[in-house]
């Protein structure tokens, strides 16, 4: 059963609840779709802004104006051995879409995609690892 755990911090923060909608809707949709996982058990976070960020030891300033660079580091966690290389990298690329148009003003090019890839047995949901569930017979997860 596979299912995933996607974390997004940006800066400056997003504070639109909306926008959070759709970003959320965004990602998870890519999710499904590009890495195969069941939508029930995909989960987005959301973090506030950290106090500082900074990128070639430059800190990004708040309220700079907006040819200031906007950043974000997107992390997804997956079972591992889930995902072909291929899958992996096309949702990199949509993922990477989604916030160019989700993070106002220009994007830099320090903005990371993370895909994490976990043992089976070291994480799961519900009290169950993923290694418990692939041993279960189909229909009981």
């Amino acid at each position: 059963t596979p299912m995933p755990l996607l974390t997004l911090t940006t800066f400056p923060a997003l504070t639109d609840p909306g926008q959070h909608q759709v970003i959320a809707h965004e990602l998870s949709d890519h999710t499904a779709r590009l890495l195969h996982k069941r939508l029930p058990v995909t989960a987005v976070a959301i973090s506030g802004a950290p106090i500082a960020w900074f990128i070639g030891c430059e800190p990004l300033q708040k309220d700079h104006g907006a040819t200031t660079p906007r950043t974000f580091a997107l992390e997804i966690r997956i079972t591992a051995g889930t995902n072909t290389a291929e899958e992996k990298a096309a949702w990199i690329a949509a993922a990477w879409d989604t916030m160019c148009q989700a993070v106002p003003g220009v994007v830099a090019e320090a903005s990371y995609i993370s895909i994490v890839e976990i043992p089976a047995g070291d994480w799961g949901y519900g009290g169950q690892t993923q290694a418990t569930r692939a041993r279960r017979p189909s229909g009981h997860s």
